[in-house]
């Protein structure tokens, strides 16, 4: 009787020993498939492609925002309407070489992009350029198969001293020499530069402008510009149509960050 007691304690035990044994192995091959996928993920070239479009598309975005009054137009990937008609230039924009520049401030009030309205305009151009013509996966095909599962969802945040991109895309690899299945969804990007500061010189002196033209005494051939907001440089240059000054333009630099947008002349505005 003792021996059969003996006989199945011992099975029980060794039961109990093969069950840790096999929890333990479980639960080292997926942490090791964990940290293989995170270190996937980070160094993966699929990984570095997506990431450098993002900040390629960020940046180009950006340029387009900054050189518009903060305005992205639908026919360069962004939201803002195009202007058609050439019979609103002097009226809602004024033009620099192909350039449409809309008035900030003008006959029909203060209309500056905030910074988090320049922020929502480059997410709308960045998750466009990314489907459009940034990302190609079929230069992968030799060593993975790539698949989106679904577009791009972008978040882009200005401070004072960087742009921060942060997208959101759900990507599943296989890599055909393993079989081996990665997923990945986070990408981002970041540039270092002021723009947050030169926007904000920018609103200083819209503000300022826009209250002068309320006064009357805003005069677009004489604008008296601050030529020197904590560090942010301002020139500026008149617009005519013919020998009438539709309005100027403003240009706002610091540190290779440069800030664009457009004053109506209310004076004539028509």
């Amino acid at each position: 009787m003792a021996s059969r007691k003996s006989q199945v304690t011992i099975f029980i035990i060794a039961g109990l020993v093969m069950f840790m044994i096999a929890g333990l192995l479980l639960y080292l091959g997926s942490s090791v498939q964990t940290r293989k996928e995170a270190l996937y993920s980070d160094s993966s070239p699929v990984t570095r492609y997506v990431s450098e479009c993002v900040k390629r598309a960020a940046e180009q975005g950006m340029d387009k925002a900054s050189t518009q009054s903060g305005y992205i137009f639908a026919s360069q990937n962004g939201p803002t309407s195009d202007y058609y008609s050439t019979s609103y230039e002097g009226k809602l924009y004024v033009t620099r070489g192909m350039l449409k520049i809309p008035f900030a401030v003008g006959e029909r009030g203060y209309s500056l992009q905030s910074r988090q309205d320049i922020e929502r305009q480059t997410e709308q151009y960045i998750n466009r350029a990314i489907m459009n013509n940034c990302i190609d996966f079929g230069s992968f095909q030799r060593q993975y198969t790539v698949i989106a599962a679904s577009g791009p969802e972008t978040n882009v945040t200005i401070t004072d001293k960087e742009i921060f991109t942060h997208m959101k895309m759900p990507v599943e690899i296989t890599e055909l020499s393993t079989g081996s299945n990665y997923k990945i969804s986070d990408f981002s990007a970041s540039k270092a530069t002021p723009i947050g500061e030169v926007h904000h010189a920018a609103e200083i002196i819209a503000g300022e402008i826009s209250i002068r033209q309320k006064l009357g005494s805003f005069d677009a051939e004489n604008p008296n510009i601050p030529g020197n907001i904590n560090g942010v440089s301002a020139a500026h240059e008149e617009v005519r149509q013919g020998s009438r000054v539709t309005g100027i333009i403003l240009t706002l630099e610091k540190s290779g960050a440069r800030f664009t947008f457009a004053i109506e002349n209310t004076r004539q505005a028509g």
